[in-house]
């Protein structure tokens, strides 16, 4: 998805493959990207994101003006590829659910398209697909909660509510930086995580708790030589 849009003018590193897990492991794997992480902003997306060529420049610009901040990019909602190559990007073509919504939430209208959102909507809206968080904050709050591993669900919740804990602010751009693609469900069987996330998730609301729970700590880790990378 990326290399058409940016060539060879930005490195991407592949990491070595790990032995595939029977169920999900998308914490244990987002940590291994912190781990090998370069400079000073993570942009995370899924698979059927395809960002826009000013989509990472978006998030970094706000970053500028509000630095320990973590935002949310709205995107595009096609039905098929095939419509990026003749959409007209001055309009939405379809509002995304976050803009249509916002109104639910306690906000700020900040500049741009930029709106300072309560964090009651990170439950609802942080969700991986085009969002972006400071690495310092993310190597801070220690990555993501790897107990969650076992379930596709709220892995980028419980991290966005330690992000809050931790002092960030939740900022919404409403100026469209990607596409959304239909993407079918997939079947990847769960495992039980040991614990009621959704309970879990409303301790760390409710607590204050900044760190995962995680055994190995990424900042420490990223010290080793096996893992060190220039900043």
């Amino acid at each position: 998805v990326v290399q058409p849009i940016i060539g060879d003018n930005f490195p991407v590193e592949f990491l070595p493959p790990k032995t595939p897990s029977p169920y999900y492991s998308t914490a244990t794997a987002l940590n291994t990207g912190l781990l090998h992480a370069r400079g000073r902003l993570v942009y995370f997306m899924l698979d059927y994101i395809v960002p826009l060529p000013n989509s990472i420049k978006q998030h970094w610009d706000i970053y500028q003006t509000f630095p320990k901040s973590m935002v949310t990019g709205t995107c595009y909602y096609l039905d098929s590829p095939d419509e990026i190559a003749s959409i007209d990007w001055t309009y939405q073509h379809r509002q995304d659910q976050r803009v249509a919504t916002i109104q639910t939430f306690p906000y700020t209208e900040l500049h741009d398209g930029l709106f300072m959102v309560s964090r009651a909507a990170v439950r609802n809206w942080y969700a991986g697909r085009n969002d972006s968080a400071p690495l310092e904050a993310l190597l801070e709050t220690n990555g993501f909660e790897e107990t969650l591993d076992g379930d596709r669900n709220d892995l980028d919740t419980e991290m966005a509510e330690r992000l809050a804990n931790y002092g960030l602010t939740y900022i919404v751009d409403r100026v469209p930086s990607a596409v959304h693609l239909p993407h079918p469900t997939v079947s990847k069987p769960r495992s039980a995580c040991g614990f009621d996330y959704r309970a879990h998730i409303n301790e760390v609301r409710d607590s204050g708790a900044i760190k995962s729970r995680n055994k190995l700590n990424l900042k420490e880790a990223r010290c080793q030589p096996q893992h060190s990378v220039p900043v």
